[in-house]
């Protein structure tokens, strides 16, 4: 039976720039069975991510915004 969990944060600054930062677990198990073998597969997964942006105001109707992201799996 597989399951997941994780944690999600989120900041915004008053000038509109922002950070989320993400992490996250799942566990899984499963299995696969012939007449002449069988095979467990339990695993772990893990994933990371921060990611950081400012809008930068073109008008007062557009804006562009400018981001950094890295994230990572284990």
């Amino acid at each position: 039976m597989p399951f997941s969990g994780g944690l999600y944060w989120t900041h915004y600054a008053s000038s509109g720039a922002y950070t989320d930062l993400v992490l996250q677990g799942t566990h899984y198990s499963g299995s696969a069975s012939t007449a002449f073998a069988h095979l467990n597969t339990p695993g772990t997964g893990w994933i990371a991510s921060v990611e950081g942006g400012y809008p930068i105001r073109l008008s007062t109707a557009f804006s562009l915004s400018h981001r950094r992201s890295s994230s990572g799996s284990m």
